[in-house]
């Protein structure tokens, strides 16, 4: 909650029976979400009301045996704990499932704090995290390969990525396996909606493959069309002021000049993808004329952050001399059945050691 400007933790409770289940997540909590959340656990019904008239919990999961419409209060969610993912609702309550992963139960904890009326959020680390946007001069070049491959990449070496896919036709389900059933769809909904914890409601959606958080690409492509620039912005404030991640990548082909601008803008590097065919090197000359044309006062700074990386480079490629923008370096063509394979041999290459 937001109390005179101090951001405050989420206050969980958990009711159950379970001693040893209650010892076990609330230790697991403390030690993934020490900034996130302040969990208190009761194996008793009595000792729990007994605090809960008087202090404050934003969330309370409690077993099927000591619900009760007693517990119903305002700014307060309520949810009974089951044992089985099949059910979602008891009794006029939501259910969550205690058998599950801990970040999944805090997912939901989130989830149901988020519609709250009042504004709850919690600590953030202080620091934003750096944009990379990978952007093809053309279409067909790999740009969602390289983008995917260099996030997978650095998660390898360490680093806490989240990869934002705002292509037409964004194919991430092909390579990261959705545990979400929310899409970009929802999360655009959300951020229109102008919702109150509105952070809490986006990282509700997230998924998380390999090591890569992400969310899934939009349902329609009329969703996508509704995203205007000001979305953008609210978007990759949220997740780059989380604190969950060091490294946001962002994937984009065919949008609307207001919302390239502001990706450009908002960018600390941009990666442009090209070949090293003849009609590929003009295609980059004329994407980096553009970029040059986005506004006259920002000609250096943009180009100074712009960097090329040429992909599917063959023998019969020749990378074009570039004056006013690095090389960071060629991905050579790779023969694969599946997008997955392919992105998985890309991630390997240290080409992406030399981004930022």
């Amino acid at each position: 909650m937001d109390k005179g400007g101090e951001l405050m933790k989420i206050k969980l409770a958990m009711v159950d029976t379970d001693e040893k289940y209650l010892s076990k997540i609330s230790s697991v909590f403390n030690k993934k979400y020490p900034n996130e959340i302040e969990i208190y656990t009761f194996s008793k019904r009595d000792a729990f009301i007994e605090i809960f008239k008087n202090q404050r919990m934003d969330v309370v999961l409690v077993n099927e045996e000591f619900l009760g419409d007693d517990l119903r209060r305002e700014n307060t969610q309520v949810a009974c704990l089951t044992e089985s993912l099949d059910i979602t609702e008891v009794s006029g309550f939501p259910a969550v499932c205690k058998y599950q992963r801990v970040d999944l139960i805090c997912k939901e904890v989130k989830s149901l704090c988020a519609e709250l009326d009042t504004k709850v959020s919690y600590s953030l680390s202080g620091s934003q995290s750096p944009i990379i946007l990978f952007h093809g001069a053309s279409g067909g070049l790999g740009t969602s390969t390289a983008a995917i491959g260099s996030a997978l990449h650095m998660v390898e070496q360490g680093h806490k990525v989240f990869y934002l896919d705002l292509e037409k036709n964004g194919y991430t389900r092909d390579v990261l396996v959705q545990d979400s059933s929310t899409t970009l769809s929802e999360v655009l909904y959300a951020i229109k909606s102008n919702r109150a914890n509105l952070s809490l409601k986006l990282e509700a959606y997230v998924s998380n493959d390999k090591g890569v958080a992400y969310y899934a690409p939009f349902k329609t492509i009329m969703d996508f069309n509704e995203m205007k620039s000001e979305d953008v912005k609210t978007l990759l404030h949220v997740i780059c002021n989380s604190g969950n991640y060091d490294r946001v990548i962002v994937d984009t082909d065919v949008c609307s000049d207001e919302i390239r601008d502001t990706l450009f803008d908002l960018a600390d590097c941009v990666v442009m993808v090209a070949d090293g065919t003849e009609i590929g090197r003009n295609k980059l000359q004329n994407k980096l004329f553009e970029l040059q044309n986005i506004s006259d006062n920002k000609v250096e700074h943009l180009m100074r952050k712009t960097k090329v990386l040429y992909s599917k480079f063959g023998s019969q490629s020749n990378a074009a001399e570039m004056n006013d923008v690095q090389v960071v370096g060629y991905i050579n063509k790779v023969k694969g059945d599946h997008r997955a394979q392919v992105v998985s041999w890309v991630s390997k290459l240290d080409v992406f050691d030399h981004i930022l």
